[in-house]
């Protein structure tokens, strides 16, 4: 795992300073879920010897680069799926080392990673579930056929998850953060000139 190259984009080095000014005493704890999450990726990696080259954090989270293609689809699937499972573990631990004792802060941690990981096993092409969902149909299906599969299930979980946000502010007045985030997904699929 030597000489790894990290990589921040603009926005993410922003959301950063500005939570640094906000004393909110939960951020640091979804800074602690994303670090696990990554860790999962970089774990599978050593176990299946994949060299990662560069880690890059962006808005939408972070993504590892590896040295060369993947030799199987196996192994991509078993790296995508260690992120998410690394928030489950460290979901069961906080439930059941904390049951009796559960407080705010251990609520709130194990709550992020539950849906870190939840969320990122969703079938939107940017995200692990999106590359486990592309792993399996390449299985099957023509490259051609895989990406608008892929692309399709895409388009439909980020227009249900902006159905949402938009319901949660109308009806709520709450969740501008799933909006922008839902937002920002919109965008990642138009503007990726590989989608």
């Amino acid at each position: 795992m030597k000489n790894i190259k990290i990589k921040f984009d603009f926005f993410s080095v922003f959301i950063f300073f500005v939570s640094l000014f906000i004393k909110n005493k939960y951020t640091s704890l979804t800074i602690l879920a994303v670090t696990i999450h990554e860790v999962g990726h970089v774990f599978a990696a050593f176990i299946f010897k994949i060299k990662i080259t560069e880690l890059s954090v962006g808005i939408l989270g972070a993504r590892l680069k590896t040295s060369h293609s993947l030799t199987s689809y196996f192994q991509e699937i078993m790296l995508c799926l260690f992120g998410p499972l690394f928030n489950f573990i460290s979901f069961g631990l906080i439930l059941v080392l904390y049951h009796n004792n559960l407080s705010n802060k251990l609520l709130y941690f194990a709550t992020a990673s539950i849906l870190l990981g939840t969320l990122n096993l969703m079938p939107i092409k940017s995200f692990d579930g999106g590359r486990i969902l592309e792993s399996i149909l390449s299985l099957f299906l023509s490259p051609k056929h895989t990406l608008n599969t892929v692309k399709l299930v895409s388009f439909f979980f980020v227009l249900t998850l902006w159905i949402i946000s938009v319901y949660f502010l109308l009806i709520y007045t709450s969740s501008l953060g799933l909006f922008v985030f839902s937002a920002a997904l919109f965008c990642n699929i138009f503007v990726d000139e590989n989608f």
